[in-house]
């Protein structure tokens, strides 16, 4: 990277922020400017929400060691810290529902980062979730382990930290507009590739810089595709009783890999669960400035579409959890639901690359519903994509060549952690 160059940053959540960050301290002489629809924490943003998962529990033994050397930082910087909350997690599932094998190489990766498991199974699983004593819990036909030094952080917290540095840094500047489309070079005769020059926005004003960085999540752009799918996940939240939250308050995190269903302790007097599935499709025909179309799922939120909940499935869904694991609350109705959306890659791999056939464009995306944990070193290793100082794993595993092939062979199988089932239709389920 070149002393003094400018860039453009557009999306100002978890990728896009931790970049500017790290660009703004490597190089005081740089400038950035940062774009996004809303100032962060963008209201509907997949890095806003009251908790996010921190966990080193892959089935990948790269992302494993990374979220291990992550969570050193959400524990010791002075700030993040106030953010995360340690309260273990106890990941299951039911052999004959889940994808073979993924439960174990968790345990396997998490040993050996030299982390102590408790291995369960039946009614003495049920007891670490409910918190109760040994044949105070019932049967069941699950299995599972206990990681005690998982947790979870409050993401929207995490942001608001990122976006107070940014703006104390004299070299990254926002503005908040929607972007339309990308501004190119005017191309030379003959010439095979094109320039990316900046970007443009819904009012017509035009931000032109040396580097663009597409950082916008499931936000994608008409004119340029990227081998990834915007899915929306199921969120419910439960109040709950100051006598609840005492008697909740020693449970971990919960995640079923056979159904996606996972649950985070009291946090501000409610309760949270959701589903990490395959996700509802929200497939739309997005026009360019020249009048090319194209045919993509799209975010559709609360923020686009007031007072939007999760469709019926996904509540019924959410219940059906709560009364596996939490009966007595399997009937308590949502304060409020939401629908998160993922940006969701083949392989579930982030995507970290220069833009193959456009010069000065580069790509960091495809969180795939595990992207937030890594904030507290996320922007160093993107940037030492940028910079070409990333080592060949990492390079190649969040290439753009890698997921296109991915795309190609397989279309989008995802990691393993995803409960069973197949994308719904939004237009189908939100009418039922």
């Amino acid at each position: 990277m070149e002393t003094g160059s400018t860039y453009l940053i557009i999306g100002c959540g978890v990728f896009g922020l931790t970049t500017g960050l790290t660009l703004s301290k490597r190089d005081p002489q740089c400038r950035i400017t940062m774009i996004d629809r809303y100032e962060p924490p963008v209201p509907d943003g997949a890095s806003v929400d009251t908790s996010r998962i921190i966990r080193a529990d892959y089935g990948d033994r790269v992302y494993a060691e990374l979220a291990r050397e992550a969570q050193r930082h959400w524990r010791t910087d002075p700030d993040l810290k106030k953010a995360y909350h340690e309260c273990g997690m106890l990941l299951n599932t039911a052999d004959d529902l889940c994808e073979p094998g993924y439960l174990e190489k968790c345990i396997e990766n998490v040993k050996g980062l030299g982390i102590d498991v408790e291995e369960l199974q039946g009614a003495a699983l049920m007891e670490k979730v409910l918190g109760c004593g040994p044949g105070e819990a019932r049967d069941c036909s699950l299995r599972g382990y206990l990681n005690p030094v998982s947790g979870f952080a409050d993401s929207g917290m995490g942001i608001e930290i990122l976006y107070a540095r940014a703006k104390e840094r004299d070299n990254i500047h926002f503005h908040f507009e929607e972007v339309i489309g990308l501004s190119y070079a005017p191309r030379s005769d003959g010439a095979a590739r094109r320039a990316v020059v900046g970007a443009e926005m819904v009012s017509g004003r035009k931000v032109v810089r040396d580097t663009t960085i597409l950082a916008s999540g499931a936000w994608q752009l008409p004119d340029l595709p990227v081998p990834s799918v915007a899915t929306g996940q199921a969120i419910g939240y439960i109040d709950l009783t100051e006598e609840e939250v005492q008697k909740y308050s020693s449970m971990p995190i919960t995640i079923n890999f056979c159904t996606g269903w996972f649950c985070i302790p009291p946090y501000k007097g409610h309760l949270k669960v959701a589903r990490h599935a395959e996700g509802y499709l929200n497939t739309s025909t997005l026009t360019d400035r020249d009048g090319n179309t194209r045919v993509l799922s799209v975010p559709r939120t609360s923020v686009t579409h007031g007072n939007q909940q999760v469709p019926d499935e996904g509540q019924a869904a959410l219940r059906e959890g709560l009364r596996t694991y939490l009966p007595e609350l399997a009937d308590r109705p949502f304060s409020n639901t939401r629908v998160c959306w993922y940006t969701d890659t083949p392989l579930s791999d982030f995507i970290i690359d220069w833009y193959p056939q456009v010069d000065k464009l580069f790509v960091a995306t495809g969180g795939s519903g595990h992207g937030y944990k890594f904030l507290p070193i996320l922007g160093d290793l993107i940037v030492s994509v940028l910079d070409g100082t990333v080592n060949p794993e990492l390079r190649k595993k969040w290439s753009f060549e890698e997921a296109l092939a991915a795309q190609k062979n397989i279309g989008l199988k995802g990691d393993g952690s995803r409960g069973r089932g197949r994308h719904l239709e939004w237009s189908e389920v939100s009418q039922q």
